[in-house]
């Protein structure tokens, strides 16, 4: 089939910028990957109005309440071992978290792992331990991939007050992988 003139020029001018460009419908990241420093307090043993779960969205800590919206909730356990719980089983209606640890040190953890993050489970370490977060989230809703991902580090416990303090490091661009803090990931 002969196309008229036109719209043969439109068609391949069309093809060109096709061919020139990777992928027209790929994700970009838009946010840098950053890194924080908190303090939480366990849910058990300390007063109720103490912050004892954080958004790993925006590092935020609160406290723990129906329809607050967070992603873990922290406790320390009778070993005095960290205990994180992916927001689903401590509050009705929380995003699906998933939760895992590694034995890769938290410096040297540079992408979030593919795989199972599970989510019916809390997670029990020590301080040292990197615990890695998988988050669907509704930000994410219209992303082809719809999680973002965080690592996280109990650096130490203050076994007195019952607190805890953390490192944590977040992508918080959907679908991306990237612990590589400041930078906006590429892949």
């Amino acid at each position: 089939m002969i196309l008229p003139r036109p719209l043969a020029a439109f068609a391949a001018a069309v093809a060109l910028v096709v061919a020139a460009c990777d992928d027209p419908f790929e994700p970009t990241a838009q946010l840098p990957v950053f890194t924080d420093t908190i303090s939480l307090f366990a849910m058990s043993g300390t007063p109720p109005s103490y912050p004892s779960v954080v958004n790993l969205f925006s590092v935020a800590t609160g406290i723990l309440q129906t329809g607050a919206l967070f992603d873990i909730a922290v406790d320390i356990d009778e070993d005095s071992n960290a205990v994180i719980y992916p927001a689903g089983l401590v509050s009705v209606g929380a995003p699906r978290v998933g939760v895992r640890d590694t034995t890769v040190a938290f410096e040297a953890l540079a992408r979030a792992p593919r795989g199972e993050y599970p989510f019916e489970d809390p997670v029990v370490v020590e301080p040292g331990t990197v615990v890695i977060v998988e988050v669907q989230t509704q930000l994410c809703q219209f992303s082809l991939t719809p999680f973002f991902y965080s690592k996280l580090v109990v650096d130490s416990i203050d076994h007195e007050s019952r607190k805890l303090f953390m490192r944590v490091t977040t992508d918080p661009n959907c679908g991306f992988r990237s612990f590589q803090n400041g930078e906006i990931p590429r892949d």
